[in-house]
């Protein structure tokens, strides 16, 4: 089980105390940024598109589906 404050794919604020490096970290916080949006159903279509490329770079494509299947 990864520690979420050591793992540099962790979401949110834990990203931020990752021993990531520093653009890793921003990257996650924006994704996360744009889950939310997605969640809220307002993400637009640039947004989509900027989601996929990060979820892609980072691994994170399962959240990214679980989040547009809701």
């Amino acid at each position: 089980m990864s520690d979420p404050f050591h793992d540099v794919h962790a979401p949110g604020l834990e990203a931020r105390t990752c021993g990531g490096t520093h653009d890793a970290c921003v990257e996650m916080d924006r994704l996360s940024q744009l889950l939310c949006a997605c969640d809220d159903g307002v993400l637009t279509e640039e947004g989509l598109h900027e989601a996929a490329v990060l979820a892609e770079r980072l691994g994170r494509t399962d959240e990214l589906f679980d989040a547009l299947m809701k």
